[in-house]
């Protein structure tokens, strides 16, 4: 899990990026880098635009194990299956 502290200035890009939380090198530059690029609506106090600070959290996750033909041969089962209103007997995942 990454933290960073998002500085948005008034005209809604983003001014400064700051680590809250650490984690792998990698992970904190990926982060960093992608909260560099977003862009916001500026945020508005009295109806003028104005400088915030938010805080953004980012849980990086294991990829999921990829299953190859052979592997799933035994996963798959033949059930009914409905898509819309027309119905069908196919193998479902």
């Amino acid at each position: 899990m990454v933290r960073v502290k998002i500085s948005v200035a008034a005209d809604g890009t983003v001014a400064k990026v700051e680590l809250l939380s650490h984690s792998l090198p990698v992970f904190d530059d990926a982060v960093v880098t992608a909260a560099r690029g977003f862009a916001f609506q500026p945020a508005r106090y009295g109806g003028q635009p104005v400088l915030v600070e938010i805080a953004f959290t980012h849980t990086f996750q294991p990829p999921r194990r990829r299953l190859n033909r052979r592997s799933m041969q035994g996963h798959l089962s033949t059930r009914r299956c409905v898509v819309g209103f027309s119905r069908w007997e196919r193998a479902c995942p």
